[in-house]
């Protein structure tokens, strides 16, 4: 049930989109209250609805079916010896930062951010290279890693942070076009699965978009089980 004030504001985007975003989550589309709803957004440019059912209300634009996919690290044993290619950490003496930009909105394809054509500054562009820049100073990752070709160039990344005491996550990942299906992919996440046991995690999770129908099957392959399913609409106040 929507209460007064139940539109958070959030200040990061707000600010880094140069208007105001608000988020909002809806526990039973029944009892939404549009009155209500109409009489909170003039504040706002741009609202973040949230819930886990189907809500049909006008102007909700369902932007993304979110999966939070976790795998249990406890009975993993270290990973060791599974690596036919090279990763390591991203080097910035020796790594190109403008391959991993460019790789980190490929990762982004299918991001509401990319999907919702609303977006019109370029807010999408931004949004991950902010993302990448945030990465690489440890500011909400604790490793970048990068899988190289045999000239050394970049040919895809992982970025691995906490997201509590006991849970790592799995922030971006991509590999490059031409470098797909030669299970780049794969040994990224074994990476990450390696560095998060080092660290002595007991769980790792990432999300991505239902739509995103190779990421999901990556996952499954690399033993990760959906945990939950979210919908994500925007509603514009233009």
């Amino acid at each position: 049930i929507i209460l007064k004030n139940s539109i958070i504001k959030l200040e990061w985007d707000s600010n880094f989109f140069g208007y105001n975003v608000g988020k909002i989550v809806i526990s039973d589309p029944k009892y939404f209250n549009k009155l209500e709803f109409q009489s909170e957004i003039e504040n706002y440019n741009l609202i973040y609805v949230y819930s886990k059912h189907e809500v049909n209300i006008n102007g909700f634009k369902l932007v993304d079916e979110k999966v939070t996919f976790s795998q249990n690290l406890s009975n993993l044993k270290n990973i060791g010896n599974e690596f036919d290619k090279e990763i390591r950490i991203f080097n910035e003496n020796q790594d190109q930062l403008n391959d991993l930009k460019e790789l980190a909105i490929e990762s982004g394809v299918y991001s509401r951010f990319n999907i919702d054509k609303n977006f019109s500054n370029n807010e999408f562009q931004k949004l991950y290279n902010e993302w990448i820049l945030n990465s690489l100073s440890k500011k909400n990752v604790f490793n970048v890693f990068v899988c190289l070709n045999d000239d050394k160039k970049i040919i895809g990344f992982i970025t691995v942070g906490e997201k509590t005491k006991n849970t790592s996550l799995i922030g971006l990942i991509a590999v490059k076009k031409e470098a797909r299906g030669m299970g780049v992919a794969k040994q990224l996440i074994l990476k990450a699965i390696q560095e998060s046991i080092k660290k002595n995690y007991k769980e790792m999770e990432v999300i991505t978009q239902e739509d995103n129908l190779a990421a999901m099957e990556l996952y499954k392959k690399t033993n990760f089980q959906i945990k939950n399913k979210i919908n994500i609409y925007h509603f514009w106040n233009l």
